[in-house]
């Protein structure tokens, strides 16, 4: 007699020739594997007597209550931020956020998304390593788990997209710099070169000093800067290499703000500066920070919202949270602060 319990889906894999996984999604009748497949799977387990592992089913419950997040690095202000008001959203779901860096290393995505795929999680969302492709991200969908860009998109993936308007995002700084303190030679500075924020925010910027018949000083968007350490230094080389040659300066993120500022306050230098997202030091330093309120923890309830949604949660509608300029002092407008 055939001891049932010694039945797993490993003995169906083995007596068919094919892998565990496709027996898993097979007898979860998985849409991913073929008709034909699917009812050969049955009537193997039929025939050894296969009797499925509630404890397992259980397990694979409440795995499908984990939420994966994946961020190139969990130590940056705006990720933890974001990852702040995902956290209340899923929390609030009660289900339990599982977060992982990348490091800007595709080799450790591949092995992170690998094993959120393994343990069957409810869903992912991710800003992905700067090049990542359509098919790097192909294996969530294939195992039916939902995903949400965070961020960053990836050209020919289907999966939603949760962002600012990078568009929005440079008016606002650019009218305040143009219109407010009459700055006629205006640089963008810092950033990932090849990540899309910055490339559609350098983007659309080109476009506005083109409109304004204004100068175009390229050289200093060039330099990938993205610390504030790494700011500063770059910052200070290109004045000793180009000379002060812009009159005003939007910065990529607040930490590369700081960067500069450090780097203008070194040389004696007086400029407007207006960085991007408001994170919580940027009201505390010396001068405070004019910036543009992304509002990090507002998008991260957004994009646990939508992944939410995609998982089968129901919510009311609910408009992505503002823009908003943060005047201060580091742009000269003193009497704001």
């Amino acid at each position: 007699m055939v001891d049932r319990r010694a039945v797993t889906m490993q003995t169906i894999a083995d007596s068919l020739g094919v892998s565990r996984s496709t027996v898993s999604l097979a007898l979860r009748e998985a849409p991913v594997i073929a008709e034909a497949t699917r009812q050969a799977v049955r009537e193997e387990a039929d025939r050894l007597g296969f009797v499925p592992n509630r404890s397992a089913a259980r397990l694979r419950t409440h795995q499908r209550r984990l939420v994966g997040l994946v961020v190139p690095d969990f130590a940056n202000p705006l990720v933890a931020a974001t990852a702040a008001g995902l956290q209340r959203v899923v929390g609030e779901q009660e289900r339990v956020l599982l977060v992982s860096s990348t490091f800007e290393d595709s080799v450790i995505q591949r092995r992170v998304l690998r094993s959120l795929i393994e343990e069957q999680v409810g869903g992912v969302i991710i800003a992905s390593v700067i090049g990542t492709t359509a098919a790097e991200l192909a294996g969530l969908a294939k195992a039916q788990i939902p995903t949400v860009l965070l961020n960053r998109t990836v050209e020919g993936s289907s999966a939603p997209v949760v962002e600012r308007s990078a568009a929005d995002i440079v008016d606002l700084a650019f009218d305040h710099l143009y219109v407010e303190h009459n700055a006629r030679r205006i640089a963008y500075f810092g950033g990932f070169i090849d990540a899309s924020p910055r490339r559609d925010r350098l983007e659309h910027f080109a476009s506005r000093v083109a409109a304004a018949g204004l100068p175009s000083f390229p050289a200093w968007a060039s330099p990938p800067s993205t610390s504030t350490g790494e700011a500063r230094d770059t910052f200070m080389a290109l004045v000793a290499e180009r000379g002060m040659e812009i009159d005003a300066v939007i910065c990529h993120s607040d930490t590369v703000a700081m960067g500069v500022l450090r780097a203008l306050a070194n040389m004696g230098i007086h400029i407007p500066v207006v960085g991007i997202d408001d994170l919580d030091f940027a009201a505390d330093m010396t001068p405070s920070l004019t910036t543009v309120r992304t509002d990090a923890r507002g998008l991260g309830e957004l994009a646990g919202r939508t992944l939410l949604t995609l998982m089968g949660s129901t919510f009311e509608p609910r408009l992505e949270p503002a823009l908003e300029l943060i005047v201060r002092e580091s742009c000269g407008c003193a009497e704001h602060s």
